[in-house]
């Protein structure tokens, strides 16, 4: 498994590219706005295809960056209990920046209502990256995740 922390955007908000060793496939752990770029550049270095985007959270900081990839077909994954700004992300306007675009977000896969996982003896709450890089390293990427967490 690898992991390429990046810390993107105006503000420096964290993000995570995933991939596994000799793998084509990678998942970006959010997207902060002005970093589609970077990603973009990581991805065709390490010859690899962007298959899924997860979001932690609602935020503008970490949605606002999905509308730099256009043609991205794979699947977007949030959590229900911050619908409301993945959809309407104005809300957030008044503590965004001014020259930011925010455009609503298309989830396709909603993580499970329930906040809390547990993994063997360890409990899990999906509410920051960290987690959900802590929560991989038990597993093998995105698809064996997605298919038992996502609803």
């Amino acid at each position: 498994m690898c992991c390429q922390k990046l810390e993107l955007g105006p503000i420096s908000t964290n993000a995570f590219l995933l991939w596994e060793d000799h793998g084509k496939e990678a998942v970006l752990i959010d997207c902060p706005p002005f970093g589609g770029n970077e990603v973009k550049e990581l991805l065709s270095q390490k010859n690899l295809k962007l298959n899924e985007i997860w979001l932690t959270h609602g935020h503008w900081d970490h949605i606002a960056g999905v509308r730099e990839f256009p043609q991205f077909e794979g699947k977007l994954i949030g959590h229900p209990s911050d619908q409301i700004l993945f959809e309407k992300p104005e809300l957030m306007s008044s503590f965004s920046l001014p020259e930011l675009v925010l455009e609503p977000v298309h989830i396709t896969d909603w993580l499970r209502m329930d906040p809390i996982w547990t993994y063997g003896e360890e409990k899990f709450q999906f509410s920051t990256a960290q987690v959900i890089v802590r929560v991989i390293s038990h597993f093998t990427l995105s698809r064996k995740i997605s298919a038992s967490w996502v609803m």
